[in-house]
């Protein structure tokens, strides 16, 4: 996925199907069974599109970004990529 001109301090957790990137462009997720890149950002609801931590819970994902700590419901009805 092409992130030029970014610094990425890139932190990964794996979930059964996906791996989630904690990048300062947003959260990129990753699905290898489809080698199928995505970069969730402010326009698909952060709030902040510098993500310090993910962790997986279920089906949502907790995240540390500089607007503080959210859950991201990735999987939630009506979300297109």
């Amino acid at each position: 996925y092409g992130l030029v001109g970014s610094e990425m301090c890139i932190r990964d957790r794996f979930t059964k199907r996906r791996v989630w990137f904690a990048t300062d462009d947003g959260l990129l997720k990753y699905e290898p069974r489809k080698d199928y890149w995505y970069l969730y950002t402010t326009e698909d609801g952060l709030p902040s599109n510098k993500v310090f931590r993910v962790d997986p819970d279920g089906k949502n994902l907790w995240l540390s970004t500089a607007a503080g700590m959210t859950i991201f419901r990735w999987k939630r009805k009506g979300r297109t990529e």
